[in-house]
C-alpha cells in the first residue's frame, strides 16, 4: 500500500468530480495478482445453518418497519444519509431497499454487510454457520478472512 499511494503522489492529481472512484482505480492497479488455490476440503463439513433471528432481537424503541427487518435506523448526524439495521431476511431487505427510494426519496443505495461471519440465504430466511455443540458463538475460520481466502472457498 505504502509503494501504491508512493506512486500515486507522482501521477497526476484525481479529477474534482469523483476522486473517490480515481483512487480506487488506482489503487486496483498496484494490487499483486493472487492465484487462488483450489482447497478440496469442505468449508461447511460438520457445521449446522442457525436462522439469524430470535425473540427480542428488535432492541430499538421504534417499531419495525417489516417483519423481516429490525433495528432500522439513521445516524445521529443528520447531513448523512447512513443507515444500520440488524440482518435482515431477503424481504426485509427488499422491503428497505423499496422504502429508502420511494419513500425517503433515494436515487441510489449502496449496501454493505458488516457481519464477519458468512450469511447464507436459505428460503430467504439470513442463517449463520454454527457448530452443532455451540450454537451462539461465530465459527473461528470463517470470522475475518482474507479475500483470497473466500476465493478459495467459493471455489470449492
Amino acid at each position: 500500500l505504502a509503494k501504491a499511494l508512493e506512486q500515486l503522489a507522482s501521477t497526476s492529481p484525481p479529477p474534482a468530480s469523483d476522486p473517490t472512484t480515481w483512487l480506487c482505480a488506482r489503487l486496483r492497479e498496484f494490487r499483486p495478482a493472487l492465484v487462488v488455490e483450489n482447497n478440496e476440503q469442505s468449508v461447511l463439513e460438520g457445521l449446522v445453518m442457525k436462522c439469524d433471528e430470535f425473540a427480542n432481537i428488535h432492541l430499538l424503541p421504534t417499531e419495525r418497519l417489516h417483519p423481516q427487518t429490525w433495528n432500522f435506523r439513521k445516524c445521529d448526524d443528520t447531513d448523512l444519509s447512513v443507515f444500520g439495521v440488524g440482518q435482515c431476511h431477503l424481504d426485509g431487505i427488499s422491503f428497505l431497499l423499496k422504502h429508502l427510494k420511494d419513500d425517503m426519496g433515494f436515487k441510489a443505495v449502496k449496501w454493505f454487510n458488516m457481519s464477519e461471519e458468512p450469511v447464507v440465504f436459505l428460503d430467504g430466511q439470513a442463517c449463520a454457520p454454527r457448530i452443532a455443540e455451540n450454537m451462539n458463538d461465530n465459527v473461528d475460520h470463517l470470522v475475518s478472512i482474507e479475500g483470497y481466502e473466500l476465493d478459495s472457498m467459493e471455489l470449492r
